[in-house]
């Protein structure tokens, strides 16, 4: 959900489908949240490059091809920047984040249901808190 009202309609929804549709022991479903530093993720988003041939995902920054701006693996296909990967469009993407969805994960924090996970952590490392997050959830 991208508002808390709809988090709410949701919250509604998921109540009846789980207990009363089904067995009464199963688990509220939890939310996770990836924490990233404003400028890291800045970083990420506008140094994000992809070869419009095979789809393959650079970052200047911090995983840049052997040469630059070009694909390693296309045959010297020149990389493209994402529409959406623009400052001037990630600006108003990250106001409404404020405005509509960040109260969304305060819904869920007053609900005992947000996990947080430090997203500026390697990749591998955030991969494995979620994994270790779920399992702990299922068991």
């Amino acid at each position: 959900p991208r508002t808390a009202a709809q988090a709410g309609w949701l919250d509604a929804l998921l109540d009846h489908e789980l207990f009363y549709n089904s067995r009464p022991t199963r688990a509220w479903p939890i939310v996770i949240r990836l924490d990233v530093d404003y400028n890291q993720l800045l970083l990420r988003i506008t140094g994000r490059r992809c070869c419009p041939t095979c789809g393959r995902i650079y970052n200047v920054d911090f995983l840049p091809p052997r040469v630059d701006e070009v694909c390693d693996e296309a045959h010297g296909t020149k990389l493209v920047t994402r529409n959406d990967d623009r400052l001037e469009v990630l600006q108003p993407r990250l106001t409404a984040y404020q405005e509509q969805t960040r109260p969304v994960a305060d819904y869920y924090q007053r609900t005992g249901r947000l996990i947080s996970v430090n997203g500026d952590l390697p990749m591998d490392d955030v991969t494995d808190q979620i994994y270790r997050i779920l399992e702990d959830h299922h068991a």
